[in-house]
């Protein structure tokens, strides 16, 4: 008997035993208390907490919660609400343009002391991310003057309207920094403007003495009727099979209505500059008296004409320069004029949407333009006179 009473205490305390520390904790879980059952052993979520302990809750909420049921207390990502770092940088300078006129530029920043050196990537009129863009103004400069870092090109043509795009490069410490792409529209403030006093001086057509002529005048060539302008070609021509084909293209007045007039008169016409030595002499006295005249060296000195919608993608500068040439040559004096021409700027290279040439002199420019408007070439203009760049 008394063994028996030994066995039962016995297996009485090891029954207590197997319930471990936990056995009071029954009751916890999802009500708040602790445990998940109340007495199974040491498990991490026995004290209570993770699945409604304490007060229960939705703890999926949580930022940190994650579903084995530990918090997470790394970085965010990087894209969480954070910077780009490929936006510009807020605190990069601002920049500063001056366009000069007739042509040229300025750009330039405040120099800041950590500032070591200042560089730009301008584009003009044109997209920075095509492929075949060129820079219209790339440059870098270190040189501190009256407390600016200053880039100036003298070639760079800008005119008013004209869209600039561009990219800073900014030097700090041996380190350089690019910033976004930014861009600008060219207005009358940035624009430096002559500073000599107002001009009355009268714009003068050197072609007629008498501004009236003008409405009256016949027209020498004019395009056949229904006929397409020529199309792009990316092949190199040579200047006397352009000549042809323009040539082609024209028809003279005379072809229209053989009854009003004779067949040499349109020739006549053409060719009157040339046979008239009296006439050019009151051309060039027109283009000294407007020199003259002028109290803004800088307006009338500009030796650039533009040449719109030219018909021809030019692979090189000289092939544009033999089709320029070959363009304004259909009479003598034009060719003679043509032979003239310093250099050529295309807006967009291969494309041939327009072609900016150079003069060697202002009268060999106000020369041109008198005979190639005389001769009806409607596409080639003064560029001072020119609202917006090519």
């Amino acid at each position: 008997m008394t063994i028996k009473i030994v066995l039962l205490g016995l297996f009485t305390i090891g029954w207590v035993a197997c319930h471990g520390p936990g056995g009071h904790g029954g009751g916890g879980g999802f009500h708040g208390g602790g445990g998940f059952h109340g007495g199974h052993g040491r498990r991490p979520w026995s004290h209570g907490g993770h699945w409604g302990g304490h007060g229960g809750g939705d703890r999926s909420r949580d930022p940190g919660w994650r579903p084995d049921g530990h918090h997470d207390h790394r970085e965010p990502k990087p894209d969480d609400s954070r910077p780009n770092k490929k936006s510009p940088d807020q605190s990069s300078p601002q920049v500063n343009f001056i366009v000069h006129e007739p042509q040229g530029l300025e750009v330039w920043i405040v120099k800041q002391p950590e500032i070591t050196s200042f560089g730009i990537e301008l584009y003009v009129n044109k997209d920075s991310r095509e492929t075949n863009a060129y820079c219209d103004l790339c440059a870098n400069t270190t040189e501190v003057t009256y407390g600016k870092l200053f880039i100036e090109h003298q070639d760079v043509l800008v005119k008013k309207g004209d869209t600039l795009s561009y990219y800073a490069w900014i030097g700090k410490g041996g380190q350089f920094s690019r910033s976004g792409l930014q861009t600008l529209v060219v207005t009358e403030s940035i624009i430096t403007q002559c500073d000599c006093g107002t001009s009355n001086i009268e714009d003068i057509d050197i072609r007629f003495n008498d501004p009236d002529k003008r409405s009256s005048r016949e027209a020498i060539f004019v395009r056949k009727i229904g006929q397409s302008p020529r199309e792009i070609t990316t092949e190199a021509t040579d200047p006397d099979t352009i000549r042809k084909e323009y040539r082609e293209d024209m028809i003279s007045e005379c072809d229209i209505d053989p009854e009003q007039c004779q067949a040499s008169k349109a020739e006549a016409e053409a060719d009157r500059a040339i046979k008239d030595p009296r006439r050019e002499i009151e051309i060039l006295e027109d283009i000294v008296e407007h020199m003259k005249g002028s109290s803004c060296a800088p307006k009338v000195t500009n030796q650039l004409v533009l040449l719109r919608q030219a018909p021809f993608a030019a692979n090189g500068d000289g092939d544009l320069m033999n089709f320029v040439r070959s363009y304004v040559g259909i009479s003598a004096e034009l060719q003679s004029l043509g032979a003239g021409i310093v250099r050529v700027i295309p807006s967009n290279p291969g494309v041939g949407q327009g072609v900016v040439f150079e003069m060697g002199s202002y009268a060999d420019k106000q020369r041109i333009l008198y005979h190639v408007r005389d001769n009806e070439l409607k596409h080639i203009v003064d560029y001072d006179l020119t609202e917006n760049s090519y």
